[in-house]
């Protein structure tokens, strides 16, 4: 499922988002998953791991994503410049690491 189109409900960790956004700038929140104007903006959602299995949360945690997303994290911290990187949640924080690498 995308989640860039406007027929489809938002993940609850997009909801999360909508709240946060809402309580501390008053942002409207959306009724749908529709990110298109956030990415026409260069907004860039990764999660974690990019798949699992229907409801078993980290059910794919440890089959390879986080080595792939550990590249897209540092090919990004390297090349582009003025890059605002939010990590939300226990698992992205970890990857902080990452980041203090690069700008070191």
């Amino acid at each position: 499922m995308f989640f860039g189109t406007a027929g489809c409900s938002p993940p609850p960790s997009l909801v999360n988002i909508f709240k946060e956004l809402q309580t501390d700038i008053g942002m409207e929140r959306p009724a749908n998953g529709d990110l298109s104007k956030w990415a026409a903006e260069g907004v860039f959602l990764l999660n974690a791991s990019l798949t699992v299995r229907a409801a078993e949360p980290m059910s794919h945690a440890k089959i390879g994503w986080a080595q792939f997303t550990d590249a897209v994290i540092r090919t990004i911290a390297e090349e582009k410049q003025n890059v605002v990187f939010l990590l939300w949640g226990n698992s992205p924080r970890k990857k902080q690491r990452l980041l203090i690498l690069q700008n070191t």
